[in-house]
């Protein structure tokens, strides 16, 4: 037999690195961005913004990694690099804009960067570094505006970005630099509470053909982005090679305990033996991540079904497991109290026993029982009884002993054969003689006759 199994885990886990896509942006001609439909985060609320960015040259202004708001004061909020290759955010008016120190983003290379707001006061992180911080007490974003864009400002003005943006990921929450650091190198498999909307930008194939992806994935609450103006050919305006980030693995160790004859498959491998095993199924964990299986198998030993008999006796071969006698004559029906290594049969017929050892259940052949009963030789008579008599509906018969294949008889007075019956096993029986008249009658066993009256 077989047992599958369909892995789906959801804890977050770095392994090996691997070159995930990211989305490049050329202002060349129309300006490229993404329009999402996520409305970001309102009024003055604590409020983070991260993504890996890498620039091939120095920006000639202010080049927006990504915005959302109204262009009002202290309504927007765009995340940029500009010409000195600080790292920036704007509101607008008074104690709602700052930047960083110069060229702290570098050129030429990926850098996680990050813009914090925490009770009105604003930090600006590099690869988890803080590169600056600045009252921003005035924010105060209005809702129902320009959903977020990611790499163009809101409407009032154009800041294209020029280069590659990479998991870009907006929270409810004012994040810590030990918080960046430890989360900015892997994809979220499992999705931490505050992070409210993520974009892995690895849809397409990196400098392929990509005409029909238009559109970049939200994983959280499906507030997708469509993608504007790109030219989606190429190693440019395109989908191209990303962050070498960890991809995001969902990992679950299993300890399973499997009977012989069954096996376990994880994805296309089947395992049937005792040991330990590691697989990676790709895509197939929560938001597309992949899930790593740790596989500790212990194969438990085939069970022993065969069966020794010795009339009236059945006894399991196996030793050392829980048993249940089976009457496979009435459908396998467990007999009550029938749970030892050995089975006394008080009939004729077919039994089987039922074996179990740990979670391991196998069920033997049936067997034939004949049980030899006593001949009407070994009878003695005197010890046979009939009751109650008179009797005045059911007569009882108790023959002393059990005896098999017992035919019996009843007889007016006149030797006339009144009715015929058929004990298969057993030492006592009953007949029903509420039909009968009034009358002397005899009980036929053998050659033996018991008389009786019927009121």
């Amino acid at each position: 037999m077989q047992k599958i199994y369909s892995f789906c885990f959801f804890s977050l886990f770095s392994l090996s690195v691997f070159a995930q896509n990211g989305l490049n942006l050329d202002p060349t001609g129309t300006a490229d961005y993404v329009q999402t439909t996520f409305a970001g985060i309102t009024g003055s609320a604590d409020r983070t913004f991260e993504a890996w960015i890498y620039l091939s040259s120095t920006p000639t202004g202010n080049t927006a990694i990504s915005d959302y708001g109204t262009n009002a004061v202290g309504s927007r909020n765009t995340f940029f690099v500009n010409a000195n290759l600080q790292l920036g955010f704007i509101s607008g008016g008074t104690n709602a804009n700052m930047s960083s120190t110069n060229n702290a983003v570098p050129l030429n290379q990926w850098a996680h960067v990050a813009f914090v707001l925490k009770n009105g006061t604003g930090y600006l992180y590099v690869d988890g570094l803080q590169v600056g911080t600045s009252n921003l007490s005035t924010v105060n974003t209005p809702s129902g505006n320009t959903d977020l864009r990611i790499g163009q400002r809101v409407p009032g003005g154009t800041i294209p970005f020029k280069g590659t943006i990479d998991e870009y990921r907006m929270w409810n929450v004012a994040r810590t630099s030990a918080e960046l650091i430890a989360d900015k190198n892997s994809e979220f498999c499992a999705l931490p509470s505050g992070l409210v909307a993520y974009y892995k930008l690895n849809e397409g194939s990196a400098g392929a053909s990509n005409t029909g992806i238009t559109t970049a994935t939200e994983e959280i609450a499906g507030a997708d982005g469509t993608l504007q103006n790109f030219a989606l050919n190429g190693n440019s305006s395109n989908w191209v090679t990303g962050a070498s980030i960890s991809a995001g693995l969902a990992v679950n160790n299993l300890s399973l305990n499997e009977c012989d004859g069954f096996s376990i498959t994880v994805g296309n491998t089947v395992y049937d033996s005792t040991g330990t095993y590691s697989d990676t199924l790709v895509g197939a964990a929560l938001n597309g991540c992949d899930s790593v299986v740790n596989l500790n198998l212990t194969v438990s030993p085939q069970i022993d079904t065969s069966v020794s008999v010795a009339s009236p006796s059945l006894s399991a071969n196996q030793s050392g497991a829980n048993y249940q006698w089976l009457n496979c004559n009435s459908n396998y029906a467990p007999i009550p109290g029938a749970t030892s290594q050995t089975f006394t049969a008080a009939l004729s017929g077919q039994y089987a026993v039922e074996i179990t050892i740990g979670n391991c259940v196998d069920t033997s052949a049936c067997k034939n029982l004949v049980i030899s009963g006593f001949n009407l030789n070994d009878i003695d008579f005197s010890q046979v009884s009939i009751y109650p008599n008179p009797v005045k509906d059911l007569l009882f018969v108790d023959l002393g002993l059990a005896l098999e294949d017992l035919r019996y008889s009843i007889h007016n007075l006149t030797g006339q054969t009144l009715e015929k019956g058929h004990l298969r096993y057993g030492k006592e029986f009953k007949v029903d003689v509420s039909n009968f008249k009034p009358g002397a009658y005899l009980l036929k066993v053998g050659d033996k006759a018991f008389p009786f009256i019927k009121e």
